[in-house]
């Protein structure tokens, strides 16, 4: 319980190290008594610079991390073809700034495969909106691949765990299927049939999930 803390006096708050679903953001924004956040993106080897989602887009874009690079930061997602990456196709993030790193300390072949030009390849996968944000999916070999599609289990985390559904969900891709359980020791507010039926309104069908496993959470 934040309240008995006067927060007055902070003029911004930023967060990284992953996207936020909108729920979460949220309950920060009544805890904090605040709408002044600013989540971040970027990699050490960047200087550390990358993307920034912007205060008025935490809600209604929770989950992206921005559309476009911070000031002197360029970004793009790049498909396996090399092309930019269009509405609704997945492309590894490459960024470039007068702040990138030289290279890895003694390691010319590290930095080599890291290097396109003056674009580095940060190795993780991004999905591109209609509106141009960006939405990280995970790293590129994290990813969970199913009938032709690449699936970020974030994106299917933040529906399920959306009220009055779920408390926590974590996803992992399997033999012919992605599985979706409980994660971190907590467990589903609800039943099976109400996790199914919230993963079925929230994303589109290509990221249904296959398989549940479901717990109740104590005292529910």
């Amino acid at each position: 319980d934040l309240s008995s803390f006067d927060l007055s006096s902070v003029r911004l708050w930023i967060y990284g190290g992953a996207p936020l679903g909108a729920d979460a953001v949220r309950t920060l924004q009544q805890a904090y008594g605040s709408n002044n956040f600013y989540q971040v993106y970027g990699m050490s080897e960047m200087g550390p610079v990358g993307t920034a989602l912007n205060p008025s887009e935490q809600v209604h874009k929770a989950g992206a991390i921005g559309a476009a690079g911070m000031p002197g930061v360029d970004v793009r997602a790049v498909t396996a073809t090399g092309d930019d990456a269009r509405a609704g196709e997945f492309g590894e993030l490459w960024m470039r700034s007068d702040t990138r790193m030289v290279g890895y300390l003694n390691d010319e072949a590290a930095t080599a495969a890291v290097f396109v030009g003056d674009w580095y390849r940060t190795g993780d996968l991004a999905r591109v909106d209609g509106d141009g944000y960006f939405w990280f999916v995970g790293r590129a070999d994290d990813v969970i691949k199913s009938a032709g599609h690449l699936i970020g289990p974030f994106e299917v985390e933040s529906a399920l765990m959306e009220p009055p559904a779920g408390a926590a969900a974590g996803g992992f891709g399997g033999p012919g299927a992605g599985a979706w359980r409980p994660r971190g020791g907590r467990g589903w507010q609800d039943n099976g049939a109400a996790v199914r039926s919230r993963a079925m309104e929230a994303v589109t069908s290509e990221l249904h999930p296959t398989r549940y496993q479901t717990q109740r959470q104590a005292g529910h």
